[in-house]
């Protein structure tokens, strides 16, 4: 898979997860507990990631480990440091901001960009993602 294409699916998740809040910030909570509301809007979460990563990726078979967990790491970054400047601008604190990653307080967040950064590995190690004949990736 070309950077091009990581780059492509994270922008596009770049635009569609902000609505995906918006979603869940103003129909979800006022319908429903925010707790559920919270849960609901990661499993969106996860299903757009999953259905977009899914659409534009093209991996190569044979494309190695390393080059899977790096993209993986990539997104992950991109995103992190996405989430933290818009945190920052909007003049949250940084301890508003790391509270987002509070798993063990109940935060889905984590999750959700665990299952961003895992989908290079996901469908790089399907077969049916794989996208046919390539060359064996170089790095």
């Amino acid at each position: 898979m070309s950077y091009r294409r990581l780059l492509a699916a994270w922008l596009l998740l770049a635009v569609l997860m902000p609505l995906n809040g918006i979603a869940r910030e103003l129909g979800l909570k006022r319908l429903l507990d925010h707790g559920l509301a919270d849960v609901l809007s990661a499993i969106l979460g996860v299903l757009i990631i999953l259905i977009v990563t899914r659409t534009i990726f093209r991996i190569a078979p044979g494309t190695r480990l390393r080059r899977l967990l790096g993209m993986g790491a990539l997104l992950a970054a991109m995103t992190i440091a996405f989430e933290t400047t818009i945190g920052r601008l909007e003049g949250k604190s940084w301890e508003q901001l790391l509270t987002n990653y509070a798993f063990w307080r109940g935060r889905l967040w984590p999750f959700v960009l665990l299952t961003l950064a895992a989908t290079p590995l996901v469908w790089g190690l399907s077969p049916r993602t794989r996208s046919s004949p390539s060359p064996p990736d170089p790095g």
